[in-house]
């Protein structure tokens, strides 16, 4: 499994969710 590959919507919500976090 590549995490830089976005298949699954689980793992880009999860790294939208951080990345949005991160960037408040």
């Amino acid at each position: 499994m590549e995490p830089e590959v976005c298949v699954c919507g689980v793992c880009c919500a999860a790294i939208l969710a951080i990345s949005s976090i991160l960037m408040q």
